[in-house]
């Protein structure tokens, strides 16, 4: 050992052998919720330390030298630039800072060293709120908060103390805190974030990105999750269950095989058409990070409220966040109820031709159709009903749709007649642009499942839908839905409804949630609960801070919460300083010396010989010694025994105690 090392281990008392384990157990709550979201090879770095760790704690291995850890560091750096080169990402730095976690595991070896795991374990607890913020995680963390303050009492005993017991103490502590906790969450301004950073790992995971190909949202519909949830005001009306139509993104382009968008039009240059229907929808919806800028309403939206200061109406009648969403947002709207989209008395020409393009090279077959339905000359909304009667004919609705080759358009009308929304949506936008009438394809949701606890709508994943909007002289974008003609009990009552066979089977494992009562009872009871997590603590803004200060104080004045603040914490304190002089005293452990002194005490009492409050051992011993002389002996060495044990901390003498206060006589001679 060098010099330097030993001047170290002087200043820092090594940690006990048998405390080891806590800190270890403690490392690998913290990290475990990251070891989901990093590199496969940062379980691999860790499994690998902990083995290093307990051959050290068995004697069978030595810590690591600068060299390897030299190595250590380099490895990790590879590591890191082989997994995330050219990307910014928060990711990077969590797995940084995991590796270096765990390498400190393997030097660990005084009170300090416990210290600084313990605080980068604090540390990785609110890393992990990085990637998730339900209210799941945050029960797991509070898990992790407290066994690390038991690492950090543990680090510090000396002696041996039951498992119940440092729980017992942890949990006080934890607990003593939340009061505080509440109150500085309360009164605490919400700030937005002073950096935003991608995180890669969320990509993909929900919702769909900015382009549609024919096949995309048949896969999405498969998939379980939620994508937001919908609460009506309780004095708005509420549109029936086929017109649950979730605008999300308008698709302009289309170059034969995928439809993509364009940027949005200027809104001051957009001229809008009077709307007789003046009915009003007001709902609030907590949307899921889904990685795009795009937010989720009902048609025509008129007024938005959100805590985010970038997130606007676009003139396509969209809501755009301005930044991607990579956390849960919750934003209030205001929309109109109309069929009509963006009601405008005119389309520009830039418009009219941007949503009349496409490629001359692709589907010969539907361009031959287009053409016999312009020789018939009839007005755009005839061309329509002829396209869904097309439609209602002789086509299938399935999630399984065959796959499609160049001329994908012509192939599913011609060929295969079996399709999702996109199938339908994509055609049929295609064969009113080829007769000459605008048209433009409109991705989001439609649909929704009430909730049997609370009165909101869960929109998941498998509601996610196309239709198309066609441009009418006079009354502007016109909503028309060619699944409809297919498959009505799509639109009138869901996604399950319009399934059967095969496609059914694909849903299954959300279906035997949703048709077994006690499990879907169970899902809604816990989805309720996450709801009013993301609702009222996610979602805590500045608003409803000031709301809540006006409520309990009469204002949101600076010396009101001021007041507040102290007044709180005073109250909190003298529960505190009541808890410990009435309740702490009685719940102090007791020594296993001193429960064993406490026996040869009880043995004297027959002898009437009872220890004073506040007496010493040894004074204790000298007046058993002058009224009873026959005990010096054994009163001798059982009072050097017990304070050989509790002051010097020989715990290995006990049991030697334990057998002379067993050899004393119980009753006098």
């Amino acid at each position: 050992m060098t010099q330097k090392s030993k001047q170290k281990t002087r200043n820092s008392p090594a940690i006990q052998r048998d405390n080891i384990i806590w800190l270890i157990v403690a490392q690998g709550f913290a990290i475990l919720p990251l070891l989901f979201q990093l590199p496969f090879w940062v379980t691999i770095i860790w499994l690998f330390a902990l083995i290093w760790r307990v051959q050290i704690y068995r004697g069978r291995a030595i810590y690591p030298n600068n060299m390897v850890k030299l190595l250590m560091g380099l490895s990790v750096f590879v590591g890191i630039f082989a997994s995330y080169s050219g990307v910014k990402s928060v990711e990077p730095m969590v797995t940084l800072l995991v590796s270096a976690f765990v390498f400190k595991l393997i030097e660990m070896k005084t009170q300090k060293d416990g210290l600084l795991i313990i605080f980068i374990g604090f540390v990785a607890v609110a890393t992990q709120f990085l990637f998730v913020q339900s209210m799941l995680s945050a029960a797991y963390g509070i898990l992790v908060c407290l066994i690390l303050i038991i690492a950090w009492e543990t680090v510090y005993l000396e002696r041996a103390f039951t498992i119940r017991y440092k729980i017992n103490r942890g949990a006080r502590i934890l607990f003593h805190s939340m009061p505080l906790m509440l109150i500085l969450f309360i009164v605490m301004p919400r700030i937005n974030p002073l950096w935003s950073v991608p995180i890669p790992s969320e990509e993909g995971k929900t919702g769909f990105s900015d382009d549609l190909s024919i096949g995309g949202i048949g896969n999405l519909a498969k998939s379980p999750g939620v994508a937001f949830r919908v609460a009506f005001d309780e004095d708005s009306p509420r549109p029936l269950f086929n017109e649950w139509y979730w605008r999300g993104i308008v698709l302009n382009q289309f170059d034969g095989e995928t439809w993509r968008r364009r940027k949005p039009i200027n809104p001051s240059a957009m001229e809008f058409y009077p709307l007789e229907n003046k009915e009003h929808y007001r709902y609030e919806i907590i949307l899921e990070p889904h990685r795009q800028k795009w937010l989720f309403t009902l048609n025509n939206p008129l007024g938005l409220e959100s805590s985010s200061k970038r997130a606007a109406i676009t003139a396509d009648n969209l809501i755009s966040n301005g930044r991607p969403v990579i956390g849960r947002i919750q934003y209030s709207v205001v929309s109109l109820n109309a069929n009509v989209t963006t009601p405008l008395v005119t389309l520009s020409d830039e418009d009219r031709e941007l949503n009349l393009r496409l490629p001359k090279t692709h589907n010969p077959r539907t361009w031959q159709l287009a053409n016999e339905l312009n020789k018939l000359d009839v007005t755009p909304q005839e061309k329509m009903r002829a396209v869904l009667k097309l439609y209602n004919s002789s086509f299938y609705y399935t999630l399984q749709p065959p796959k499609l080759g160049h001329h994908s358009i012509d192939e599913f009308l011609f060929d295969t007649r079996r399709g999702f929304c996109e199938h339908f949506a994509s055609s049929f936008v295609f064969i009113m642009r080829a007769t000459g009438v605008p048209a433009r394809i409109v991705v989001g949701y439609h649909g929704g499942t009430q909730s049997e606890v609370n009165d909101y709508l869960m929109v998941k994943q498998a509601d996610a839908h196309a239709w198309a909007e066609v441009w009418l002289e006079d009354k502007g974008w016109f909503r028309v839905d060619p699944t409809v003609a297919v498959a009505p009990s799509r639109i009138e009552q869901g996604i399950d409804d319009a399934l059967e066979g095969d496609d059914l089977t694909a849903l299954g494992g959300r279906n035997i949630v949703e048709t077994t009562p006690w499990m879907r009872r169970f899902a809604h009871r816990l989805d309720a609960m996450g709801y009013a997590w993301d609702r009222w603590v996610l979602n805590y803004s500045n608003e409803k801070k000031a709301n809540l200060l006006k409520n309990l104080l009469g204002g949101v004045e600076t010396w009101r919460i001021v007041m507040f603040v102290v007044f709180g914490f005073a109250c909190v304190i003298s529960v505190y300083a009541l808890y410990l002089y009435s309740i702490g005293r009685k719940n102090r452990p007791t020594a296993p010396a001193t429960i064993i002194f406490e026996r040869f005490c009880k043995k004297l009492k027959p002898f009437n010989l009872e220890r004073n409050r506040g007496e010493s051992v040894q004074a204790f011993m000298q007046r058993v010694i002058c009224e009873k002389p026959e005990f010096k002996s054994c009163a001798e060495k059982i009072a050097n025994l017990y304070e050989y044990i509790a002051y010097a901390g020989h715990e290995e003498k006990l049991p030697l105690l334990k057998r002379y206060v067993r050899a004393f006589p119980k009753e006098p001679k």
